[in-house]
């Protein structure tokens, strides 16, 4: 298998379980191969993020969401700005960024850079 071909379904789940190694090494391999290939694993990344539980995949996750620039994955996203852990919060940041639709850049419009939080305010009007 080479960087360069389409993934079945078996290897795209086969590699996104990849992403929860101690080894940075595979961790990498892993994410360099679903993101050369990313129109085969955009039907995966949800679920995976779902039950991830690392932050490192979860923000490794979000960067391949924002990747393939699909608006379906924008709520989502955005949920993920609500996240306790500083690491997720910006991974959703870039994400939402790489995205980039008007919708997308409305909620950027409402990060705070410093917290990487929604601004409060803008949620009252």
């Amino acid at each position: 298998m080479t960087k360069d071909e389409p993934q079945t379904s078996h290897q795209i789940s086969a590699i996104l379980e990849q992403l929860h190694s101690p080894s940075d090494e595979d961790f990498e391999a892993a994410f360099d191969v679903l993101r050369n290939d990313i129109e085969a694993a955009r039907p995966y990344l949800l679920r995976a993020m779902t039950l991830a539980d690392d932050p490192k995949v979860k923000g490794a996750l979000l960067e391949l969401m924002g990747n393939t620039r699909d608006p379906d994955f924008v709520p989502y996203i955005e949920n993920q700005l609500e996240s306790e852990d500083v690491r997720i919060r910006f991974w959703a940041y870039v994400a939402l960024q790489n995205i980039s639709t008007p919708a997308a850049r409305r909620i950027l419009n409402e990060v705070d850079l410093h917290t990487l939080r929604r601004r409060r305010y803008y949620r009252d009007i």
